[in-house]
């Protein structure tokens, strides 16, 4: 009988530490308004737009597999702020590539 009760004891004292801990660690990261403020200009171009890195890829046509001479292409957002603007279709012959 006194084995069990010292187990319950422990087992107790254990979640009650345990508790206590996890309430000790609940804190929130605040960012100042300075720092939000600096990672919202270095989110943006120099002008305020946003740049945009675009990518063509040949299409390829038929079942011969050869390249169609047309092209798709994506843009996507510069994670340096130099580029362009944003370009994007489908297999199709365009004046940028």
């Amino acid at each position: 009988m006194k084995k069990k009760v010292l187990g319950v004891a422990i087992v107790a004292a254990i979640v009650l530490v345990s508790g206590w801990n996890v309430s000790q660690n609940k804190s929130e990261a605040i960012l100042s308004d300075v720092t939000l403020a600096n990672v919202e200009a270095l989110a943006q171009t120099e002008s305020g737009k946003s740049a945009y890195i675009t990518y063509h890829f040949p299409c390829y046509g038929g079942y011969a597999g050869g390249q169609s001479g047309n092209h798709t292409a994506t843009s996507v957002l510069s994670p340096t702020g130099v580029g362009g603007s944003y370009h994007s279709h489908s297999c199709s012959s365009c004046g940028n590539y």
